[in-house]
């Protein structure tokens, strides 16, 4: 009976739900699950694009692209009303929020796979977007890793500046990308402004990984002490907020790539 209590107490210490498993931790597994999730649902998509489009059906293409923006959309406006009340909302809204998000980029990234083999693979090699998730992956670390290791008083003061910095690009850009989304052809940039646009974004998303990193670490005594269903509320909310920054990070550093090599 007593040498198993000791071994029962060695594998629940072990356990991924229990309190000696970090949030951070089983926040980056839920990220990684919903991006490799991601991955694995473009490349799907992308293999049905290559073997079934043609000039005849082509036009799904803007449909998808719409769709996938639509999706984005309404992923992101549940999680800042998931950020603000998470306590109060659902695990299933909370779910729900991320697979939104995870389809909208997956289709994204298929019809990026998609258009990159059709009408650039004499100058761009769909490896070469392998090794850019790998950067972009390296970065996401990287900034996370300094975030554990800002003060309090840093970590505050970052996040009013990445409050005032994103309201102020939504408010200069996002216009701009509704134009983008939902009128194919319309040029409404520069590749001067838009490399200015990618620059800041891809600024943003690494001081929003830093700060989200930071953020969860600080309140990880705060997080233990709630219910085993509030807690997994958290895991799951900021899950989701560092798979928003890695694929921000991502994304941007693929329009920086993509625009160079146009």
């Amino acid at each position: 009976m007593g040498s198993n209590s000791i071994a029962n107490k060695q594998v629940e210490h072990y356990t991924l739900g229990n309190k000696q498993t970090t949030t951070l931790t089983r926040s980056l597994m839920v990220c990684g699950v919903a991006f490799i999730s991601i991955c694995a649902f473009s490349y799907g998509l992308y293999m049905i694009l290559n073997n079934y489009i043609t000039e005849e059906n082509v036009q799904i293409i803007p449909i998808l692209y719409g769709v996938s923006f639509v999706l984005l959309i309404v992923s992101m406006f549940m999680s800042m009303f998931t950020f603000s009340r998470i306590e109060k909302t659902s695990i299933v809204t909370i779910l729900i929020a991320i697979i939104l998000y995870s389809i909208a980029e997956g289709i994204a990234f298929g019809i990026l796979f998609f258009a990159i083999s059709r009408s650039f693979e004499e100058t761009v090699n769909l490896s070469d977007l392998c090794f850019i998730f790998g950067i972009g992956g390296g970065i996401f670390l990287i900034s996370g890793f300094i975030g554990t290791l800002m003060s309090n008083k840093t970590t505050v003061t970052l996040g009013k500046i990445l409050s005032i910095m994103t309201i102020i690009l939504l408010l200069v850009f996002l216009p701009l990308m509704l134009i983008l989304a939902f009128i194919p052809g319309v040029q409404v940039f520069s590749d001067k402004l838009f490399a200015l646009y990618n620059i800041i974004a891809g600024v943003l998303f690494i001081l929003y990984a830093a700060y989200d990193f930071s953020v969860i670490k600080k309140m990880e005594q705060y997080i233990k002490l709630q219910s085993d269903k509030i807690q997994l509320k958290y895991v799951l909310m900021f899950g989701f907020k560092l798979l928003i920054d890695l694929i921000g990070i991502i994304w941007t550093l693929i329009n920086i790539y993509l625009r160079f090599k146009r």
